[in-house]
C-alpha cells in the first residue's frame, strides 16, 4: 500500500503528503586540479616516531598556493602528527597506497585533528584521533563549510566525535568508523542538510554510529552497516525532519537499532538484526516505515532476570516524541531463534513520559518530562549522575521557562507540537474542502470550499454544517500522550515471543494485520 491509499485509509494521519524526501543533493566536485605534492618532499618520514606535523603543514600549504593535491603515500609504520591540521577551500588530500591506507596517529592534544574547508576532498587515508592521548573534548574530523567529501577514509579513536558534520551538500562514502568514545558521525544543527553518508561500516563506537541532532534535516543515510557498535546505526532527535534512512543494516547495536524521534522522516528497506532492544523504535510522528526486517531483536534479554518486551518495530512517545500518525506498512518482524527474545513483532506503546515534580532527578538520558497537558525538554548540560530540578512549577505552552534550576524547552501536547499546530476552526473564514481545523478538542476535515458559519463543530460522528460548510468528524484529540493515530497495515510477523502485535495504547489506531 502506498502513503497516499494509507491517507485515505485514516484521514487523521497528516503531514506526509508532499514531503521531498531530502539528502539526495550531489555535492560540488572537489578541485585539486593543480599540480601534487608528496608529504614525503617536505620531510614526512613516517616511522610512527618522528613528529609529521611540519611536513604535513607545509605540504598543505603549497597545495594551498598552487590549488593542488596533497599526496600521502604508504608509509613505513604510520605518520604521526601533533597538531591539527587544516584542508583549504578546494584542495584534496589522498593517500596512495593501492589496496591499503596510510595511517596519521594525531597524538597531539588538540580540539581538532583535521578540519575540512568548504569543497576539499580527502580520500583513502586511515585517521586515528587517539584519544587516549587527549586530555580535552577532541574530533578527528570537522566539517563547518559545504560541499566536502570523504572518500573510503577509515576514521577512529575520536575522543568526542569521530565526525562533526555541521554543513550542507557533503558527502561522506565508503570506508569504515571505528573506536570513538563518543559517537561516531553527528549530524548537528539546521546546516546540516542534504547531505549523504553511504557505504560506510561503523563499529565499537560508544554512542551512535550516526547521530542526527538540533534539526539536521533532508540528510541521506543509505547502505550503511554496524555490528557490535555500542548504541543505534542511527538516532534521530525529535526536531529533525525529512531524513531519509534507507537500505541500512544494523545488527548488534547496544541499544535499538535505528531511533526516530523526529517528523517526516522515511526509514525504509533497512535491515535490523540482532540488536539489544528494539529493531526499530519510532518515538516521534508523521514517519513513514516501510518495508524494513526485523529479526530476532530484544538481545538483552538474554541477561535480564525479567524480560522486557522488545519488539521488531515499537512506537514509543519518549524522548520529546509522541508517537503518532506514523505509517508502518510491509515491514517483516520475526524471530527465528530456539528461545525468542523479540517479545512481540509490531507494539503501539502508552507514553513513557515522567511527571514533572519539584526535585526530579534529571541525567543525560532523563530529560524529559510532562506537567500531564504538555511535554518538556531540560535545556544545558546534563551529566551522567542525576541531579535535581528546581521547586518552580512549569505550565508554559511556548517558548521556554525556568523551574528555578532548569530552562525547560515546551515542545508540544497531546494536541499540538512545536512545528505542527493544527489550525483552529474559526466563523467567516474561507476554507478549501478537505481542510482540517481543529474545534472542541477534536479534528474535522471541510467537505466543499467555501466559507464557516457561525456554529463551531463539536459533533463525535458524521457530518454536520457549521451554518456555512459541513464538516466530517475525524476523530477526538487523546486525553494523553500514548500512541495516536498510527496506520499499520500490510506487515508479517511470526515467531515472536508473546504476540506478533501488542496494543497498549487504548487511543485510536488502525491497525491491519496480515
Amino acid at each position: 500500500m502506498n502513503r497516499r491509499d494509507a491517507l485515505k485509509a485514516m484521514p487523521l494521519f497528516l503531514g506526509l503528503v508532499g514531503i521531498e524526501w531530502g539528502g539526495l543533493a550531489p555535492a560540488r566536485a572537489a578541485a585539486g586540479a593543480g599540480p601534487e605534492f608528496s608529504v614525503s618532499n617536505f620531510g614526512a618520514r613516517g616511522d610512527g616516531v618522528s613528529d609529521d606535523s611540519s611536513a604535513f603543514l607545509s605540504a598543505l600549504k603549497e597545495a594551498e598556493r598552487t590549488n593542488g593535491t596533497v599526496l600521502v603515500p604508504l608509509p613505513a609504520l604510520n605518520y604521526r602528527v601533533t597538531k591539527g591540521l587544516q584542508v583549504s577551500p578546494g584542495i584534496q588530500i589522498r593517500g596512495v597506497g593501492g589496496t591499503k591506507r596510510p595511517l596519521i596517529v594525531f597524538e597531539g592534544d588538540v580540539d581538532v585533528c583535521l578540519n575540512l574547508r568548504s569543497n576539499s576532498l580527502v580520500e583513502g587515508l586511515e585517521l586515528d584521533g587517539h584519544f587516549p592521548s587527549k586530555t580535552r573534548t577532541s574530533t578527528v574530523l570537522r566539517i563547518f563549510d559545504d560541499g566536502v567529501q570523504v572518500i573510503n577514509c577509515v576514521i577512529r579513536r575520536g575522543k568526542t566525535l569521530n565526525v562533526d558534520l555541521q554543513a550542507a551538500n557533503c558527502r561522506i562514502v565508503g570506508g569504515e568508523q571505528w573506536d570513538s568514545d563518543g559517537t561516531s558521525i553527528a549530524l548537528n544543527g539546521i546546516k546540516a542538510h542534504s547531505n549523504t553518508l553511504s557505504g560506510i561500516t561503523f563499529g565499537n563506537n560508544r554512542g551512535f554510529a550516526i547521530w542526527l541532532n538540533d534539526k539536521a534535516h533532508g540528510n541521506l543515510i543509505e547502505n550503511n552497516k554496524t555490528k557490535k557498535n555500542g548504541l543505534e546505526l542511527c538516532g534521530v532527535t525529535f526536531d529533525c525532519y525529512g531524513n531519509n534512512i534507507v537500505g541500512n543494516s544494523a545488527e548488534g547495536s547496544g541499544d535499538n537499532g535505528i531511533s526516530v524521534t523526529g517528523y517526516n522522516n522515511k526509514i525504509t528497506k533497512n535491515n535490523c538484526v540482532k540488536n539489544a532492544y528494539h529493531g526499530i523504535c519510532l518515538f516521534g510522528e508523521r514517519n513513514y516505515c516501510s518495508d524494513n526486517i526485523c529479526t530476532s531483536n530484544g538481545q538483552a534479554n538474554l541477561s535480564l532476570l525479567t524480560p522486557r518486551s522488545f519488539c521488531g518495530i515499537a512506537v514509543t512517545p519518549n524522548f520529546g516524541g509522541f508517537g503518532r500518525r506514523n505509517v508502518i506498512e510491509n515491514n517483516t518482524c520475526t524471530d527465528d531463534q530456539a528461545n525468542p527474545t523479540q517479545l512481540y513483532g509490531l507494539k503501539l506503546e502508552r507514553h513513557q513520559y515522567r511527571l514533572w515534580k519539584g526535585g526530579l532527578e534529571l541525567a543525560l538520558d532523563r530529560r524529559y518530562s510532562t506537567d500531564g497537558k504538555n511535554v518538556y525538554r531540560a535545556m544545558g548540560r546534563l551529566a551522567s549522575q542525576p541531579v535535581p530540578a528546581g521547586t518552580r512549577p512549569i505550565t508554559h505552552t511556548s517558548s521556554t521557562a525556568s523551574d528555578g534550576r532548569f530552562d525547560w524547552l515546551w515542545i508540544g501536547s497531546n494536541e499540538m507540537s512545536f512545528d505542527l499546530t493544527p489550525q483552529a476552526w474559526q466563523t467567516g473564514t474561507t476554507v478549501s474542502d478537505g481542510d482540517e481545523r481543529a474545534s472542541n478538542h477534536a479534528l474535522y476535515k471541510a467537505v466543499g470550499s467555501g466559507v464557516c458559519g457561525a456554529n463551531a463543530p463539536v459533533h463525535k460522528a458524521g457530518v454536520v454544517s457549521d451554518g456555512g460548510r459541513d464538516w466530517q468528524y475525524i476523530d477526538d484529540f487523546p486525553p494523553n500522550f500514548d500512541a495516536w493515530g498510527n496506520v499499520m497495515r500490510g506487515n508479517r510477523a511470526k515467531g515472536n515471543k508473546i504476540s506478533d502485535y501488542g496494543v497498549m495504547s487504548k487511543n485510536r489506531n488502525l491497525i491491519e494485520k496480515v
